[in-house]
């Protein structure tokens, strides 16, 4: 009969919380599918949410340093927990002469810097 040790235990959920598979895990620990499932459910259970909790924490604090924010972590919790969106607006311009392509452009940043568009 299998008896579970700590170190087995911190084994199975840190190679469960790196998305390793259960098959690799119980070849690891020497044991069948169905005794890893029976001895280490809650580890296989709760492994991969602590992960995911401990990399959100380093990305929080990383967007969120006060002396030197990282920019990249910033712009992806907004995307993933804020809801912002990129959006790109293209105007397609046929065959304008380079006087009116100066003249749309001075409207386009004209109406930029009044606010509307």
């Amino acid at each position: 009969m299998h008896e579970p040790s700590d170190k087995d235990r911190r084994t199975a959920e840190t190679m469960a919380a790196c998305g390793i598979p259960q098959t690799d895990i119980c070849r690891v620990l020497g044991i069948a599918p169905h005794t890893l499932r029976k001895h280490y459910r809650k580890e296989l259970d709760t492994a991969a949410p602590k992960a995911n909790a401990m990399v959100a924490q380093c990305l929080f604090a990383q967007a969120t340093r006060t002396d030197n924010p990282s920019i990249p972590a910033m712009i992806f919790w907004l995307k993933v927990r804020a809801g912002w969106t990129e959006k790109s607006i293209f105007e397609v311009v046929a065959k304008m002469s380079d006087a009116e392509l100066e003249e749309k452009a001075v409207e386009l940043l004209a109406g930029r810097s009044s606010g509307t568009e």
